[in-house]
């Protein structure tokens, strides 16, 4: 790929954002910052000592999609959520590919319990229709359906596609 057409195709506003978004990864990963904080914190967790492949799954959908409560945006959960959870599955010795890819898919289907979580949410909000316990409640029994989704598109469908061996 040459510059220009680079240029050419993405706005200068995104190719700030993923600079951005590179930097921190990549100091994130080359100072051990993930490694130190998936080992220390995570890893001797009595809830991951001898789980199963799906135990782990579950438990990690489970944090990741309620985790969205606590963040601002999509983004910042990717550059946080996705190295740690492909780290831990790692150091588990479980499928760093699956974990990683269900993860990401987990952070994009899933942000909507908070107006601050996507622009959507800030319009259904800001038209005086919804409240924000409304907003909350509906969160999350659709939620625990995206994670049952997942979970199956993991297990059943994607193997039959041969997406993921």
């Amino acid at each position: 790929v040459k510059w220009a057409d680079v240029e050419k195709a993405l706005p200068w506003s995104m190719l700030l954002w993923l600079g951005f978004a590179m930097g921190l990864a990549d100091t994130v990963s080359n100072t051990g910052g993930i490694k130190w904080l998936v080992g220390t914190v995570f890893a001797g967790s009595p809830l991951l000592v001898g789980i199963s492949f799906t135990g782990f799954l579950l438990v990690l959908l489970l944090v990741v999609v309620f985790s969205h409560i606590l963040f601002s945006g999509m983004n910042a959960m990717m550059l946080v959520l996705v190295p740690a959870a492909i780290q831990l599955a790692k150091l588990k010795g479980f499928d760093p590919f699956a974990t990683g890819f269900i993860t990401a898919l987990a952070i994009g289907t899933a942000a909507f319990f908070l107006p601050f979580n996507s622009a959507p949410n800030l319009i259904f909000y800001s038209s005086g229709r919804y409240t924000l316990k409304q907003q909350l409640l509906g969160a999350i029994p659709l939620s625990l359906v995206i994670i049952g989704s997942l979970l199956f598109a993991l297990f059943v469908w994607w193997p039959m596609i041969g997406l993921i061996k």
